[in-house]
């Protein structure tokens, strides 16, 4: 891929966010995106958490069956090949090739790359130390004769450094929803797209016989609450800094005209723009803040 057609996608998938992450804040007409509520909510965010929590438990009945399925070769081409194209999205490697696009690409969101790396690899960390713990047995290791039970090794003989014994979470599905998350901050416009890609990496790593359906909800959920905590972290720090306002009592989210970068935001702060989004009024709700 050339650095121009690289330029091109990614200034396709940043472009109309709600916030500009050097010095500029929210922008219409993304200043009220849903993910910024259910990140900041005082209980929405549990929603996910429930829904994640119950199909990992819902799914353990159909662990041994759709594994078999899988590993027996039953399943369309075309899932193998787009699981396929997902699956860097949620490994290291992949990582650091997010990381290494917005730092070339996106200079106002350098200082933000702490964000993507301890959401993604930070939470595939903290899951590495619960597949040890765990001791499941991966699917392409495991004879299928017997329960879903016999799949988890006893709690006498759980710790185990071997690999065919860390199925449970998936690795892979944690670091997946966990760079979702931080990229969907930075980049809420295309939120679908980074969710979406986190979804064929869970299923890819049960087309491949890797882990069980129940490893990867096990995974995403662990991933959203490492995600979850980096990015309200996140938040709070650029409200800190200044770089994103509170929100006043109308509702309507509010920037310190001395917090605006004029190289990136001039023609939208401009009053001949016809879109009546001038600078802030000294005198206005925002400015007394």
């Amino acid at each position: 891929m050339s650095m121009h057609a690289l330029t091109r996608w990614f200034t396709w998938i940043s472009s109309g966010d709600v916030v500009i992450a050097s010095r500029v804040g929210p922008q219409d007409p993304y200043d009220h995106d849903p993910y910024w509520t259910l990140l900041e909510h005082r209980r929405l965010w549990v929603v996910p958490l429930l829904v994640l929590c119950i199909a990992t438990m819902a799914s353990l009945p159909f662990d041994l069956e759709l594994s078999r399925w899988f590993l027996l070769g039953h399943a369309p081409g075309f899932i193998h090949k787009l699981s396929n194209v997902a699956e860097p999205f949620g490994n290291g490697l992949g990582v650091m090739f997010v990381c290494v696009v917005i730092f070339m690409l996106d200079k106002a969101r350098r200082r933000d790359l702490v964000l993507v790396i301890t959401s993604s690899l930070g939470a595939g960390l903290v899951t590495n130390l619960i597949k040890i713990n765990v001791g499941r047995i991966r699917p392409y290791a495991y004879t299928f004769e017997g329960g879903v039970h016999e799949t988890f090794r006893p709690w006498v003989e759980t710790i185990s450094f071997t690999s065919d014994y860390q199925s449970f979470p998936s690795g892979h599905a944690t670091t997946a929803v966990g760079l979702a998350m931080a990229l969907a901050l930075l980049y809420p416009r295309s939120r679908f797209l980074f969710f979406g890609l986190a979804a064929f990496v869970g299923l890819h790593r049960v087309c491949v016989g890797a882990h069980y359906l129940s490893d990867v909800f096990a995974g995403a959920t662990v991933g959203y609450l490492v995600g979850l905590v980096c990015c309200r972290v996140h938040l709070w720090k650029w409200r800190m800094m200044g770089v994103i306002a509170t929100t006043p009592a109308d509702g309507v989210p509010c920037v310190p005209p001395t917090h605006l970068d004029l190289d990136r935001a001039g023609a939208s702060q401009s009053p001949s723009d016809g879109s009546g989004r001038g600078a802030p009024d000294e005198n206005s709700e925002c400015a007394a803040k």
